[in-house]
């Protein structure tokens, strides 16, 4: 259970600044297209 726990808050951390712009964006927008949130992820993996 912990090494699962640790892996994620990797992952969460390797995305932080993807998930501060989601944040902000839906913040603004209240909903996020299934496009816009696939280019965004995809552009925070190049």
């Amino acid at each position: 259970m912990e090494q699962t726990h640790q892996k994620v808050r990797n992952i969460l951390s390797e995305r932080r600044k993807v998930l501060d712009n989601l944040a902000h964006l839906l913040s603004e927008k209240e909903i996020v297209q299934g496009e816009e949130l696939r280019q965004m992820l995809s552009d925070s993996t190049n």
